[in-house]
């Protein structure tokens, strides 16, 4: 039987390396000045409390906490019914298994990561969701699984999800990088446009409907922006669209 990770202490979040790490609240104060440790201003508590789907995942995928937004987004009861569990007992094989491996390439990476995870649950359909995924580091400073974050596409406000995630102070100078590569491209009206419906979460074929185009044409405009901006995943234009302004 594998040992359960202890997530019922008050911890304090900061950030490790290119991770999290939870630090017991006694224990806080040996922290404070310790250029290797970074606090995000949260609490264990307090992070599982913001709006967003959060789970923590060992290194096998299996759930070891998950906030209200998860068990909503999942279908799931309580959190009992959540602990030890995988992707693979709520979703399609495949779309489970690419889930699993997105989370494996994070541990083994040492850094996070963002993921177009469109995972087809068993009893509720497809979710289309931009996942943000960032190494858990155990109390030998190793890795000993993730930290996810999900935002919902078609339901929740991308650039309000991700401002809250960036709150954390988890995903270093990314936002700055990507500001930085805007800042060099020149895009249509009509492009801009359709980065500013991305960035507020909505999909592909919403976004052709508000614009009154077909599909494939927003499609097409989507990939020329692609193009323009060097990226070749819908994340990666997401992250950046949420810094155009």
């Amino acid at each position: 039987m594998k040992r359960r990770i202890d997530l019922s202490q008050e911890y304090e979040v900061y950030r490790f390396k290119q991770g999290i790490k939870l630090v017991k609240r006694e224990d806080h104060a040996k922290f404070t000045n310790n250029p290797f440790y970074h606090h995000t201003g949260y609490t264990l508590a307090s992070m599982q409390a913001l709006p967003i789907p959060i789970y923590f995942l060992n290194a096998s995928g299996e759930g070891q906490e998950v906030n209200e937004a998860v068990l909503i987004q999942c279908g799931i009861d309580s959190k009992k019914d959540a602990y030890g569990k995988s992707i693979k007992h709520f979703a399609t094989q495949e779309t489970a298994i690419r889930a699993l491996y997105n989370t494996k390439q994070v541990i083994e990476a040492a850094r996070p990561q963002f993921f177009d995870e469109d995972v087809i649950y068993t009893d509720r359909g497809i979710i289309q969701s931009l996942a943000v995924k960032v190494p858990w580091y155990g109390e030998d400073n190793q890795i000993i699984g993730i930290v996810g974050y999900s935002m919902t596409l078609g339901q929740q406000s991308l650039a309000e999800s991700l401002s809250k995630i960036q709150s954390l102070n988890i995903l270093g100078c990314s936002a700055n990088s990507a500001s930085n590569e805007l800042t060099k491209v020149y895009l249509s009206q009509r492009e801009k446009e359709c980065l500013q419906l991305y960035t507020q979460g909505k999909t592909a074929k919403q976004c052709a409907k508000i614009l009154n185009i077909s599909y494939r044409t927003f499609e097409n405009y989507i990939q020329n922006i692609k193009s323009k901006l060097n990226v070749t995943s819908k994340s990666e234009l997401i992250l950046l669209a949420n810094q155009y302004d």
